[in-house]
């Protein structure tokens, strides 16, 4: 996520990312690609719906994203979050997703 200009917040969850934006900094995404619970396979990522659909055509990020992720990382949204589980060794490729097709997009 190196190409956009981020703040990063560090937790004991993992690593919240915003980005400035001319209107205020933007909470991006939670990303934690240190092993979940008793799972050491398994990372996640998640980001609130309310965050961002005012910056971006949610329905279609969500529908490229999930493309882009492929079967074996499927985005589950709720009421605020979507939340996303994957492998942890494709840390980097959802990385890379996540910044071509999440933080690049929103203005």
């Amino acid at each position: 996520m190196h190409d956009e200009p981020l703040l990063v917040k560090i937790g004991k969850g993992g690593l919240s990312y915003s980005k400035p934006t001319p209107t205020g900094d933007v909470f991006v995404l939670h990303f934690n690609a240190a092993p979940r619970g008793n799972d050491e396979a398994l990372a996640f990522a998640d980001f609130r719906k309310d965050a961002l659909q005012s910056r971006l055509d949610l329905e279609v990020t969500l529908h490229t994203l999930q493309k882009a992720l492929a079967a074996s990382s499927l985005i589950k949204c709720g009421k605020v979050w979507c939340s996303l589980h994957f492998p942890l060794a494709k840390a980097p490729h959802v990385a890379r997703v996540f910044a071509e097709h999440l933080i690049a997009k929103i203005q």
